[in-house]
């Protein structure tokens, strides 16, 4: 088993805060449009977005991921 990003706990862990006020506490090291697109699934960030992510979020990755079952082949 293993933990993947959900976009609709980043949507929760954001809260009532816009997009702007979120990227603001990490003194826009995100942009707007990358957390759009985190909270769409669109993209998944990298490990370093991801880090700036939770650190804007305030939260653990357990927050924003969801636990996920492999499939054996």
């Amino acid at each position: 088993m293993y933990r993947v990003i959900s976009p609709t706990k980043i949507v929760a862990q954001r809260g009532g805060k816009t997009r702007r006020a979120v990227i603001e506490r990490i003194d826009k090291r995100l942009t707007e449009q990358e957390l759009f697109a985190y909270e769409k699934g669109i993209y998944r960030p990298s490990e370093k977005k991801l880090g700036l992510l939770l650190q804007a979020l305030d939260c653990s990755f357990e927050d924003i991921s969801e636990p996920k079952e492999l499939i054996a082949a």
